[in-house]
C-alpha cells in the first residue's frame, strides 16, 4: 500500500478486510508500545489564489517573481476562460491572518479519483474541503497529501473552479467523484466559527497531534474527517488504549496546556481535533482557575464555559479585557453590569452591540466608545479599511471605510437615556473638534444615540461638523441630526441641505435621509433634492426621491421640472414619485405633465408615466385614456402592459376599447397577456364576445391561467 502514501488516499473496506488488518497493527503496536513516539513535524504548504490583472506584462512578471505561476482555467458555467495567478506564502498566519474575523458559512466535501479511468472508484478516493468563507466571498481549500498538509485562499468563484483543477503545488488533479455542499452556523445547528478560530485549530491541536502518514488512521480522508468534525463541533475526545478518555488530554484540549505523550502506534487511535473539548464546552474543565486561565488566553473561550463561569465577574470581567465581543457570552445580568459593559468598550467599542438596552445610552459608556479613551488595542480592521499594518486610513476613504454606526449601536429607533447626566454629554461634545478624525466621528455618533434634549442642546456644535475637512465626519454629523429629530435639527436644515452637493456620495445619501426625516420642512429645499434624482449613486437617488416623496405637496414643483431632466432615470424616478403622491396631493395640472411623458423617446419614461397614472386611479388615469390607449400599440412590452393596467382603473367605462384589449391576448410576452385578462375581467358585458379566447388561455396557457380563471369569474363564466 506504500504506493498510495504521496497521494494521502482513503479507503473504504470491507469489514472481514479490515479486522485483518486491525489485527495485524494491535500486534505492532503491543510490541511497540514501549518506544516513545518521536513528535512529527507537519510541512505546511500555503498558496494564495488571485486573479491577473493585465497591469503588468505577465512574462516580465513571472520572470521576476519565480514562486508565482499562471494558469488558464475554463468556467464552463458562464464558457469563458479564467487567468489566474497562484503564489506561495510562507505560513498560515500569512495566508489566513488578515481575514480572521470573517465568518465560516459552509464547506464542500469533495472526492477526486486517484486515475483518470472511466470506472466510478468503489473503493479507493482522495477526500479534500473547501470552505466558504462570508458566503461564498472567499474560498479556503485544505488537504492532507501523504505528510504535507496543504492550504489555498481565494476569491470564491475562482477558488471553485481552481481547488477542483489543481493542488496547491500546481499539480492538475484527477477528475471529481462528488461533492456534498453542508451549511455551517447556529441556523444549521453548529457552532458560529471565524477564520481565526481556524487557524487556531489549525496551529493548535491538529499540529500537536499530527501524525505519520498511516493508510488506515491518519490519510487524507482521516484528516478531512477531523475537520469536518471540527466545524461541526462533534469531534470526540482522544481514546487511550484501555478505550478510557485520557484525563490529562482533556485538561490540555481545555486549557491550551502541554500534555505529555505516551508512545503509541500511529494506528491504535484517532488524534483530538475537538474545538468544542479545547474551548470547554464538554464541561471536563470544572476547577475556576482553569476556567480563568483559558479567558485570559482567549476571551471568546467564555461561550464554551459552564453558566455557572458566565455569571461569574471576576471571569467576565477577565475575558472582557481580553476580547471585548466575549460581552455577548456573559449572563445577561452581567451584561447589564456598567463595569462590565466599560470594560468591554474600553477594548472594543463595537462590542457596544451586546450590552443592555438601557446601557446602549449611557453618557459613560457613550464617552468610553470614543477612540481616544480605550485603553485595550484597536479592533480588528473589517474588509475595506485596509490591512494591518498599513497605517491609518486616509481621510479620502474614511466615508468608505468607517460604517461602524450600526455596527456598534444597533437601530436608529432607541429608548430615551435614563438620568443622562449634562457633564458626560457636554464631555462627548467636547470631543467634536478633537484633532483626531476617528475621534470627531465618534463624537458625532455618541450625540445622534443619546438624543433628546440632553442631545439636543448640543445641535449647533453637530451643525458645525457638517463643513469637517473629513467626509466620514460630515457623515456622522448629518446621521446625528438625522437621529435628533425634527424639532431640534429642523433649524439646520439649511446647512444639511448644502452638503447634498458633497464630492462624496456617503454624505450625500445621509443628508438626503435626514432631510427625509424634516417632512415637509424640507420643502425649501426640494429642488436640490429633484437635482439628486440623476445621482451617479443609486443609494442617493432612491433616498431623493422617498426624501421628495415624504415632503409631499411642497415637492410637487420640483418634481414636474424633474420630468423634463436630461437624465433618464431622473425623469423615471419624477414620474413614480408623482404617481405615489396621488392625484389629492399633486392636482390634475401636475398630472398632465406627467400623461406628456407617455410620449417621452425612452421606453422605461413612457413606462413609468403610464404605471403612475395608473397608481392615481380613475380620477388620474380617465382625462388622459385615449392617450394610454395609445400605448396599446407601443413597440415595447413593457409599456404595453403599463399601459394595459392603467386601463384596469377604468373598467367598464372604456368597453368601446374591449376589442383593442383582446388584441392582446395573443402578445408574445406573458406579463401583456396577464395584463390583457386582467383589463377584460374588469370591462364586463363589453368584454363576453371575448370568453372563448379567455377560456382557451385558462386551459393551456401555464403563465396566465390564474389570470384568465379570474377575468372568466369577474364575468360570470366558468372557466
Amino acid at each position: 500500500l506504500e504506493w498510495l502514501k504521496p497521494c494521502g488516499g482513503a479507503m473504504m473496506l470491507p469489514s472481514w478486510l479490515v479486522g485483518a488488518f486491525s489485527a495485524d497493527c494491535q500486534s505492532a503496536a503491543s510490541c511497540s508500545a514501549s518506544r516513545p513516539r518521536q513528535p512529527v513535524a507537519c510541512k505546511v504548504l500555503c498558496a494564495q489564489i488571485e486573479y491577473e490583472t493585465k497591469r503588468v506584462d505577465l512574462e516580465r512578471r513571472l520572470g521576476a517573481v519565480p514562486n508565482l505561476d499562471l494558469f488558464l482555467l475554463h468556467d464552463k458555467a458562464h464558457g469563458v476562460e479564467l487567468r489566474c495567478v497562484k503564489s506561495s506564502r510562507d505560513t498560515l498566519e500569512a495566508l489566513l491572518a488578515s481575514h480572521g474575523h470573517r465568518i465560516l458559512t459552509a464547506y464542500w466535501e469533495c472526492r477526486q479519483r486517484l486515475w483518470d479511468l472511466p470506472v466510478e472508484p468503489l473503493l479507493l478516493n482522495h477526500t479534500f474541503i473547501l470552505l466558504e468563507i462570508d458566503g461564498g466571498e472567499l474560498v479556503v481549500c485544505t488537504e492532507r497529501y501523504g505528510e504535507q498538509l496543504e492550504v489555498m485562499l481565494g476569491e470564491g468563484h475562482l477558488m471553485q473552479i481552481f481547488a477542483t483543477t489543481f493542488r496547491a503545488t500546481g499539480e492538475r488533479r484527477c477528475a471529481l467523484a462528488g461533492q456534498t455542499r453542508f451549511a455551517l452556523g447556529p441556523k444549521a445547528g453548529t457552532p458560529r466559527l471565524t477564520v481565526s478560530g481556524f487557524l487556531a485549530w489549525l496551529n493548535g491541536p491538529m499540529l500537536r497531534m499530527w501524525e505519520p502518514y498511516c493508510f488506515f488512521r491518519a490519510n487524507g480522508g482521516h484528516y478531512a474527517q477531523e475537520v469536518e468534525a471540527f466545524l461541526e463541533g462533534t469531534a470526540p475526545t482522544r481514546v487511550e488504549h484501555d478505550g478510557r478518555a485520557h484525563p490529562m488530554r482533556q485538561v490540555a484540549a481545555a486549557t491550551g496546556r502541554p500534555a505529555s505523550d505516551d508512545g503509541d502506534m500511529c494506528c491504535v487511535a484517532p488524534r483530538v481535533t475537538s474545538r468544542t473539548t479545547w474551548f470547554l464546552e464538554d464541561g471536563c474543565i470544572t476547577d475556576r482557575l482553569d476556567v480563568l486561565t483559558a479567558v485570559q488566553a482567549n476571551g471568546e473561550a467564555l461561550e464554551y464555559a459552564a453558566e455557572e463561569f458566565r455569571s461569574d465577574r471576576s471571569i467576565v470581567l477577565a475575558a472582557v479585557a481580553q476580547n471585548g465581543h466575549a460581552l455577548r457570552f456573559a449572563a445577561d445580568a452581567l451584561r447589564a453590569d456598567q463595569e462590565v459593559v466599560l470594560a468591554a468598550v474600553m477594548q472594543d467599542s463595537t462590542s457596544l452591540q451586546y450590552a443592555a438596552e438601557r446601557l446602549k445610552v449611557d453618557p459613560k459608556v457613550l464617552l468610553a466608545t470614543l477612540p481616544s479613551n480605550r485603553m485595550g488595542p484597536p479592533p480588528p480592521r473589517r474588509r475595506g479599511e485596509g490591512a494591518a499594518g498599513s497605517g491609518p486610513v486616509s481621510p479620502s476613504k474614511a466615508s468608505m471605510a468607517s460604517r461602524s454606526w450600526r455596527d456598534i449601536h444597533g437601530p436608529s429607533s432607541s429608548p430615551a437615556v435614563p438620568e443622562a447626566t449634562a457633564a458626560h454629554t457636554a464631555e462627548v461634545a467636547s470631543r467634536l473638534t478633537d484633532r483626531q478624525q476617528s475621534v470627531r466621528q465618534a463624537a458625532c455618533q455618541a450625540l445622534g444615540r443619546i438624543g433628546g434634549e440632553v442631545a439636543g442642546a448640543h445641535a449647533a456644535e453637530l451643525a458645525e461638523r457638517l463643513v469637517d475637512e473629513d467626509p466620514a465626519v460630515r457623515e456622522a454629523a448629518c446621521q446625528a441630526l438625522h437621529h435628533l429629530g425634527a424639532p431640534v435639527a429642523a433649524p439646520f436644515a439649511g446647512a444639511i441641505a448644502s452638503r447634498l452637493k458633497d464630492e462624496h456620495p456617503n454624505v450625500r445619501l445621509a443628508a438626503c435621509k435626514a432631510l427625509g426625516r424634516f417632512g415637509g420642512a424640507s420643502a425649501p429645499y426640494a429642488e436640490a433634492l429633484a437635482t439628486c434624482l440623476a445621482d451617479q449613486s443609486p443609494q442617493v437617488r432612491t433616498a431623493a426621491q422617498r426624501t421628495l416623496e415624504r415632503v409631499g405637496h411642497g415637492a410637487v414643483d420640483a418634481l414636474v421640472v424633474g420630468l423634463e431632466a436630461r437624465d433618464i432615470g431622473a425623469r423615471q424616478a419624477a414620474c413614480q414619485s408623482l404617481g405615489r403622491l396621488g392625484i389629492e396631493v399633486i392636482g390634475h395640472s401636475a398630472a398632465a405633465s406627467l400623461a406628456v411623458c407617455m410620449d417621452d423617446e425612452r421606453w422605461q419614461v413612457r413606462a413609468a408615466a403610464c404605471e403612475a397614472l395608473g397608481q392615481m386611479g380613475e380620477r388620474g388615469s380617465e382625462p388622459h385614456a385615449c392617450r394610454i390607449t395609445m400605448l396599446l400599440g407601443d413597440e415595447d412590452g413593457d409599456v404595453r402592459r403599463a399601459a394595459l393596467e392603467a386601463l384596469l382603473q377604468l373598467g367598464g367605462a372604456l368597453g368601446h376599447c374591449a376589442g383593442y384589449v383582446a388584441a392582446h391576448l395573443n402578445d408574445a410576452r406573458w406579463p401583456v397577456r396577464a395584463a390583457a385578462c386582467k383589463a377584460l375581467g374588469r370591462m364586463g358585458g363589453a368584454a363576453e364576445a371575448y370568453t372563448s379566447a379567455l377560456a382557451q388561455l385558462a386551459r393551456h396557457d401555464v403563465d396566465v391561467q390564474e389570470a384568465a380563471c379570474d377575468a372568466l369569474h369577474r364575468l360570470g363564466v366558468e372557466a
